[in-house]
């Protein structure tokens, strides 16, 4: 999984947890991408079974997924 997929899954948690409403537009804007880079990698994770792409919404194998890469990253940067 690239980096934007990880950030998108990240993106998409911390999103729902501030009650932020999830979009390709503020998806690519939270994360300073393009658009339709934004919209292929949601693509590739809605074939992942990772979230559903017309909601931009993460399934419970993404939500699990994501917490687990927001783990990884908050340890990293503890390490640092």
């Amino acid at each position: 999984m690239d980096n934007l997929n990880k950030s998108l899954l990240v993106s998409l948690f911390e999103l729902a947890q501030t009650d932020r409403p999830a979009s390709v537009n503020a998806l690519a804007e939270w994360l300073g991408v393009d658009r339709r880079e934004v919209a292929c990698a949601l693509s590739e994770l809605d074939q992942q079974g990772l979230i559903r792409a017309e909601t931009c919404r993460l399934t419970l194998r993404g939500l699990a997924r994501a917490v687990s890469l927001r783990g990884k990253r908050r340890a990293g940067r503890m390490a640092a």
